[in-house]
């Protein structure tokens, strides 16, 4: 009994600090959107509030509804090459896992991640407004990052 009772509790303790690892992988991929957010915001001349959304962005009760705050988005992901250009603009799966790679993911947290991505991008694929597909594609990955617990937690301010 106490053998399974030990295994429980490093299973327990194991899952535990996967998600503080990976809570962190977030973070590190939102600290990497500070620069390209300051160039686009001043690029496409978008109001202030956008980084008001950014910041309040891991909140579980925040939900993004500005569209200048889509437009923002597109465009970080487009500085970082994390889309496929176009009309239908879609996620480019190279260059985000190497994003997530580089910001500390080992495979297995970037695929999990890549598939949040891909899941959130297919629930609006019928809408026609970049910048609204994309406030509702970040709403849905956010509820999916809070659903296993990888929030990332800043302990300072990150913008």
């Amino acid at each position: 009994m106490r053998k399974y009772l030990t295994f429980a509790v490093y299973i327990h303790l194991t899952s535990l600090h996967c998600a503080v690892a990976d809570a962190e992988v977030m973070k590190n991929v939102m600290v990497r959107f500070v620069k390209p957010l300051v160039k686009c915001q001043r690029e496409m001349n978008l109001p202030e509030s956008v980084y008001t959304d950014f910041y309040n962005f891991w909140n579980e009760d925040y939900e993004f509804t500005s569209h200048p705050t889509g437009c923002a988005i597109v465009c970080v992901a487009a500085k970082q090459r994390l889309i496929v250009p176009g009309v239908q603009s879609r996620l480019d799966l190279r260059n985000s896992f190497d994003l997530l790679q580089l910001s500390g993911a080992n495979d297995e947290t970037a695929h999990k991640i890549l598939y949040f991505l891909h899941k959130c991008e297919q629930t609006v694929s019928k809408e026609d407004d970049g910048c609204v597909k994309a406030i509702k594609s970040a709403n849905c990955f956010r509820k999916e990052i809070h659903n296993n617990r990888w929030v990332p937690h800043f302990h300072e301010p990150w913008m």
